[in-house]
């Protein structure tokens, strides 16, 4: 995630302005819960409702939790990059 949070801006052209970084978490999160959700269907054969009721979950909350990390991560990675490693103690 880290490494994506990068690579996946500068492949894209985008430049670090919040908003176009956090739209590319976003577009990005899309995309894979389009994937998770077409694994589910085809792969698992579960109905929409079935994936849903998962978020309801204690690991459903941790994975809820991780997803909305991957939306914000390329804004984290770009502001950790701005800072610079900082002064030395």
């Amino acid at each position: 995630m880290w490494w994506g949070a990068r690579a996946a801006p500068a492949w894209a052209g985008v430049r670090a302005g919040a908003g176009a970084l956090l739209a590319v978490g976003v577009l990005a999160l899309v995309f894979q819960q389009l994937a998770d959700l077409s694994v589910g269907f085809g792969l698992r054969g579960m109905t929409l409702a079935e994936q849903l009721r998962y978020f309801a979950t204690p690991p459903g909350y941790i994975y809820a939790g991780c997803l909305a990390l991957f939306a914000v991560m390329p804004l984290l990675r770009a502001r950790r990059a701005n800072e610079g490693p900082g002064e030395p103690p």
